[in-house]
């Protein structure tokens, strides 16, 4: 493997029972790059994820990542779709706890904290924050320990317009640090406006990796095409 590749995925397949999600999925992603996943419910995305992130195994092919399994905490920094954490912590109180854990000084959570416009929510119960706010933290705890690969599957699904914008400037600010990210994702113009390269599970399990600049001139070209290929949106 490359040293620029952070990870790669050759020949991965997956099925549960008679259902085939993928099968000969090449993936690559590498450092200081970004790339979308895009395609419609039920393809495989988040599964993907899992397989690459060690959490199930394929059914055939491998996973190749430039750091020790044992590092995978240290290393990856993940917010999966359905995030959970108990809901009477508050705020300052989950910051602290991954800080200790990360063996971080709990200052770097205040940071963050006060980066993403949260200072004012530190004490209240992540029950009671809205959901553009949850969300914020999900993105705050999975880039606390500063790891070199993160993972965001579908961050701005189901917000509501002035959420999705919020999340959209920190992920593009992230971007612009130089962070290496995975992004899945129904909103097309994100994976425009914020990935350099796109994995698509297209019509009929059909599979590729393409730049993003080969697939429109703008992000409603992009969109249009994105469509064709997975076979219409959902979002």
């Amino acid at each position: 493997m490359e040293e620029k590749t952070l990870l790669k995925g050759s020949n991965l397949c997956k099925a549960y029972g008679d259902n085939l999600l993928f099968e000969d999925l090449q993936i690559e992603i590498n450092k200081g790059t970004s790339l979308g996943i895009v395609g419609r419910n039920g393809t495989g995305k988040t599964t993907l994820i899992n397989i690459l992130l060690g959490v199930i195994k394929p059914d055939c092919g491998e996973v190749e990542r430039c750091f020790n399994a044992k590092r995978m905490p240290y290393e990856v920094g993940v917010q999966m779709q359905d995030g959970y954490f108990e809901a009477l912590l508050r705020l300052g109180e989950i910051s602290n706890l991954f800080c200790d854990v990360y063996e971080l000084p709990r200052s770097r959570g205040d940071e963050l904290i006060k980066e993403f416009d949260l200072t004012h929510a530190v004490k209240t119960p992540l029950r009671k924050l809205s959901g553009g706010e949850k969300q914020k933290v999900n993105i705050i705890l999975s880039i606390l320990h500063q790891p070199n690969l993160l993972f965001f599957d579908e961050i701005t699904t189901g917000l509501d317009s002035h959420s999705r914008n919020s999340i959209y400037k920190y992920l593009k600010d992230l971007r612009s640090k130089g962070l290496t990210m995975v992004l899945v994702s129904h909103y097309y113009e994100e994976i425009w406006n914020l990935c350099d390269q796109v994995l698509i599970f297209g019509r009929d399990k059909k599979l590729s990796q393409k730049a993003v600049k080969d697939l429109g001139d703008n992000a409603m070209s992009f969109s249009d095409n994105i469509s064709n290929l997975v076979g219409g949106t959902e979002v």
